[in-house]
């Protein structure tokens, strides 16, 4: 990638490749949205922070194969959890950005981490919950 080249970072822990519940809803649109950028060659680089069994579990799809996107593997400290989930958000992301240098972060599931050392963008599925 050039020194031109944007860098966007994209949060993909909820991505699930499992037959159940969990390959549904926001785990699909960030599947979807992936495979969109795949396919989409516009020049930014797409460091994209997986679960590492859904990582691997992505080797042989379009996402492993652009060279563009850039899947990481992002250990959570013990085992998985919404709990750890949200503490490596808040905590271990943000300092993540920073180190990769990080231009844009994407957050598509509803919450940003609190500090973030570059612009973002979140993305909000439902607001049912304000009714």
């Amino acid at each position: 990638m050039g020194s031109d080249t944007v860098r966007v970072a994209i949060n993909a822990r909820l991505v699930s490749f499992d037959d159940s519940y969990r390959n549904a809803g926001i785990s699909r649109f960030i599947y979807t949205l992936l495979e969109g950028l795949a396919a989409l060659d516009s020049g930014q680089e797409y460091i994209v922070f997986m679960h590492p069994k859904e990582a691997d579990r992505a080797t042989d799809s379009p996402l492993a194969r652009a060279r563009h996107l850039r899947l990481m593997r992002t250990a959570i400290w013990g085992a998985d959890g919404p709990v750890r989930r949200i503490a490596w958000e808040q905590l271990a992301l943000p300092g993540a950005l920073r180190t990769l240098g990080i231009d844009v972060f994407h957050a598509p599931a509803n919450v940003l981490p609190a500090r973030l050392p570059c612009p973002s963008v979140v993305t909000v599925h439902d607001l049912a919950f304000m009714r």
